[in-house]
């Protein structure tokens, strides 16, 4: 199994924004994010809460199902790894489809197995993050995402 060269994240954050806000004084907006590696859940998690995100975590695809089922009026973004223990992400994906059609899922992977990302991609995901990412492109594509998913709901 590929392990991602988590020395290419940024650095986790000690403070974070004022709880219930995003960066910019809007409301926070949800994400669940689904990675059987630790310290990539601990450094996205870090990040994105300090640039306004309420995160949710899970080390599987189980899991991940598990607590979008029970909170998705609160996640706008699901971010899963394409490879995890007990579900893949792809299948991850199209049980979340089947809460909340509308949902953003987007995927992040350092080995696509026997998944492409054209596939992915026809099967509704919005973006694919190739690891190891700048993390600083992450967010800003996340944010956009997150913008649109906010307005979508009002």
């Amino acid at each position: 199994m590929h392990q991602p060269q988590t020395s290419t994240l940024a650095p986790v954050w000690q403070d974070q924004p004022e709880s219930g806000t995003g960066s910019l004084g809007e409301p926070a907006f949800g994400i669940l994010i689904a990675d059987d590696e630790p310290a990539v859940r601990t450094t996205l998690a870090a990040a994105l809460t300090r640039h306004g995100f309420q995160v949710t975590l899970a080390g599987d695809g189980e899991e991940a199902l598990a607590l979008f089922a029970r909170h998705w009026r609160e996640i706008h973004l699901v971010l899963l790894d394409v490879r995890m223990p007990r579900r893949t992400g792809p299948e991850v994906m199209a049980a979340i489809q089947q809460i909340h059609p509308e949902v953003c899922c987007c995927f992040m992977t350092g080995y696509m197995g026997e998944h492409s990302e054209e596939e992915l991609l026809a099967r509704g995901a919005r973006h694919i993050f190739a690891k190891p990412f700048r993390l600083s492109e992450m967010i800003a594509t996340l944010q956009a995402f997150a913008g649109q998913a906010i307005r979508l709901r009002r």
